[in-house]
């Protein structure tokens, strides 16, 4: 798309340079008037002047000019030329290796009737070139016997088992450079919904096509967790994909467990928690404190390694807060409020201070019940 708007702009203003310059030639000859003739040789006599007295100066600077533009529009289109090459390799490569491998399975059946029967086994599993460098030679003018083919694939196999851990590497190599081609497209679009009106067609369009970059990472690295994370935060926003929203969290704690990756494993339980506590059910409540309890293992003091381990402990804390005051379970929730004011005053995080002072008011306003008895 920026690639013809380029061309759009460049073939606009060549466009424009060409009027100019025949309007202009068209006024100085006196088409649109004496009038307009007089005032143009009026206004270029300075220059002309100018001209006829340093024609050498002048037509070097053209020159150089001349040479300039061309030498920068040539590049770009040897450049150009280089982009649409590489464009088409993967073509151009798929369709030479299917020409091989027709080639070498049709091959196959001759290759085997030859070696099952009675033929030479002398050196038969040593290279060619070592064997019968002659033979080499020949291959290479296009003459090769049935045996010397044989010999080829049967003595290469551990050159081929490189080859193989060779092009492992590389495709590799190439799935990580596409991932994060769909990681910076995601965020483009993410980027571009943040400056729509929310719920817009704009912006669902843009939400939707951010979401679909995260799901073809997720076609063949099913368990990659930064993009099962990002579909998971867009998948959120979007009021008739809450069933998928839960079970990508589901995914990734599942990803996050095998994985031994407690921060996020920790976050996914404090979101599905969320969904939990915002239920107005104490069975739904019961089920985010379970999912907090399990949050608070992982990153219990003796776990917390760092600043993203501290910050996700004392977001699961203010939660289990929230969710153990619903429950008239006060001192567990006290304790763990208390704990969250900490760890956010280390962190001197004045927003989320501010929301465990809040949760704090909820819970002395709720303490003048008397506590459900029971297991915190």
């Amino acid at each position: 798309m920026e690639r013809s708007a380029f061309a759009y702009r460049v073939l606009m203003a060549l466009g424009f340079g060409v009027i100019s310059v025949i309007l202009f030639v068209a006024a100085y000859v006196g088409v649109f008037g004496a009038a307009m003739q007089s005032w143009l040789q009026m206004k270029l006599a300075p220059a002309i002047d100018l001209y006829r007295g340093h024609p050498d100066a002048f037509q070097l600077g053209i020159l150089l000019i001349g040479t300039g533009v061309s030498a920068v529009t040539g590049s770009l289109a040897i450049l150009k030329a280089f982009y649409y090459s590489e464009v088409n390799l993967p073509a151009r490569l798929h369709d030479l290796i299917e020409a091989t491998k027709t080639h070498h399975l049709s091959e196959r059946p001759e290759l085997l009737a030859y070696v099952r029967g009675p033929f030479k086994t002398q050196d038969f599993l040593v290279p060619a070139i070592l064997a019968n460098p002659m033979a080499r030679l020949l291959q290479v003018f296009g003459i090769s016997t049935i045996r010397h083919r044989a010999r080829e694939y049967a003595a290469s196999v551990k050159v081929r088992a490189r080859e193989v851990a060779a092009l492992a590497a590389k495709k590799e190599d190439v799935e990580n450079r596409m991932v994060t081609g769909h990681y910076l497209r995601g965020a483009y679009f993410t980027t571009l919904a943040q400056g729509c009106v929310p719920n817009s067609p704009e912006w669902l369009s843009n939400v939707e096509n951010s979401l679909s970059e995260y799901e073809t990472i997720l076609r063949f690295r099913p368990r990659d967790i930064e993009a099962l994370e990002g579909a998971a935060s867009l998948l959120a926003l979007i009021p008739n994909r809450q069933n998928e929203f839960l079970g990508t969290l589901r995914r990734i704690d599942s990803a996050a467990r095998r994985q031994k990756r407690p921060v996020e494993q920790a976050r996914a339980l404090r979101r599905l928690a969320t969904i939990e506590a915002e239920k107005i059910d104490s069975a739904a409540w019961n089920t985010a404190r379970d999912y907090l309890v399990s949050a608070r293992k992982l990153l219990d003091d003796d776990h917390v390694v760092g600043d993203t381990d501290s910050a996700e402990l004392a977001e699961v804390l203010l939660l289990y807060g929230d969710v153990q005051t619903k429950r008239e379970k006060f001192s567990a929730a006290r304790g763990a409020l208390d704990r969250a004011m900490r760890l956010f005053s280390v962190r001197n995080d004045t927003a989320a201070i501010a929301k465990v002072g809040d949760a704090i008011e909820r819970l002395n306003e709720a303490a003048n019940d008397e506590e459900a008895p029971g297991p915190e």
